[in-house]
């Protein structure tokens, strides 16, 4: 996408606006495929284990960053307890007064 953007920016630039609009309809068209060639994915929130060729049909929901926020914050946070437990005795985390 990005390619193809840039590519219709040097031709706009160059006054040759087939070519910009050629390059644009490209991309579109290269994006269009992949629509509908890449399958569907489930990923868990938690662990990110991806989930590939399932049903349509399944009850999954759809995503909700309300949802992905929270596991992420809490991943987060388990992550700065791990750093400061490995911290040596006697030093000072950056929050400590």
């Amino acid at each position: 996408m990005v390619i193809g953007f840039l590519l219709s920016t040097i031709a706009w630039y160059l006054h040759l606006v087939l070519w910009s609009f050629a390059a644009l309809f490209a991309t579109a068209f290269i994006d269009l495929i992949l629509f509908f060639t890449m399958g569907n994915l489930i990923e868990c929130y938690r662990c990110h284990a991806q989930y590939r060729g399932t049903d349509p049909q399944t009850k999954a929901q759809p995503f909700d960053l309300e949802i992905h926020e929270r596991y992420r914050q809490q991943a987060a946070r388990r992550a700065q307890e791990r750093d400061q437990d490995a911290q040596p005795i006697g030093q000072k985390s950056e929050g400590a007064p």
